[in-house]
């Protein structure tokens, strides 16, 4: 399929590649796409910068989404009670043997080497979607505003980026259109 990217829309596809990695992500996620995508120059960049999601901007909130500990809600603490396990013993416990945070850093990767990580599930749909753009246009390359098109769709994680930078998405997904018309 990459075959039918532009240089532009590869070196998008490079960047997320990169920034998963930076991110020490398991796989690549939308939100590395999106990353891509706000970091090559492009028409899809311009209407990103000019709408307010510029490439520091939304680095900034991925990492923030990125290093949000993950919780454990109250219901699971208390179930996890009911059987004798105190999270507050296991994480002194934990902090005791690995230092302090030790429970919030990123695991380790395993496997796959320094080799890239493989694409989600989500960002595979996320390309589909692209796809579909460029083939709904009658467009035989894909462009880095044909994956921004696939990242604004309502279930996607850039999606809500896009709207903590208080950024309307149809506003968005409009500009990007106007950018692809032939």
């Amino acid at each position: 399929m990459f075959e039918r990217f532009t240089r532009d829309a590869r070196d998008a596809i490079i960047t997320a590649h990169s920034e998963a990695r930076c991110l020490a992500s398991s796989c690549i996620g939308p939100e590395h796409i999106l990353l891509g995508v706000a970091s090559v120059e492009s028409p899809a960049r311009a209407v990103l910068n000019e709408a307010g999601a510029c490439y520091p901007s939304v680095r900034r909130v991925v990492q923030q989404r990125h290093d949000a500990p993950a919780r454990i809600s109250d219901d699971d603490a208390e179930a996890l009670a009911g059987i004798g396990i105190d999270l507050e013993e296991v994480r002194r416990a934990t902090e005791e043997v690995f230092g302090p945070g030790a429970l919030d850093r990123p695991a380790p990767k395993l496997g796959r080497g320094s080799g890239a990580p493989p694409f989600s599930p989500s960002s595979k749909e996320v390309l589909e979607l692209a796809l579909r753009e460029a083939i709904h246009r009658k467009q035989r390359m894909i462009t880095p505003g044909h994956l921004a098109l696939g990242l604004c769709g309502d279930h996607t994680e850039p999606v809500e980026i896009l709207r903590q930078l208080d950024i309307d998405i149809e506003d968005l997904r409009s500009a990007i259109e106007r950018t692809l018309v032939t």
